[in-house]
């Protein structure tokens, strides 16, 4: 699976009304330890972009994983990973 497929899936999986407010919370708890682990690599690598910063981060994620509940964890922290901006903290 790529990124984009997992996030897609995740995204389908929430469509119902009350399953789209949670996978909203699910997605502001994951933006709230983006901006926490963005700043302590901002304190390591001062002169690094927020570009580089997820770059780093999409790479890290296991693509080859087929359990359920790694797939949504994943995908919540891609969607999280996509919305993240540190100007807006």
């Amino acid at each position: 699976m790529t990124t984009e497929q997992i996030k897609t899936r995740v995204r389908e999986s929430f469509e119902d009304v009350d399953s789209k407010e949670f996978l909203e919370l699910k997605i502001k708890e994951q933006l709230k330890i983006h901006a926490n682990n963005f700043s302590i690599w901002k304190t390591k690598a001062p002169q690094g972009t927020i570009e580089e910063w997820k770059a780093f981060n999409a790479e890290t994620v296991n693509l080859k994983t087929t359990d359920n509940s790694e797939v949504l964890a994943i995908g919540v922290f891609l969607l999280a990973l996509d919305e993240f901006n540190p100007l807006k903290l």
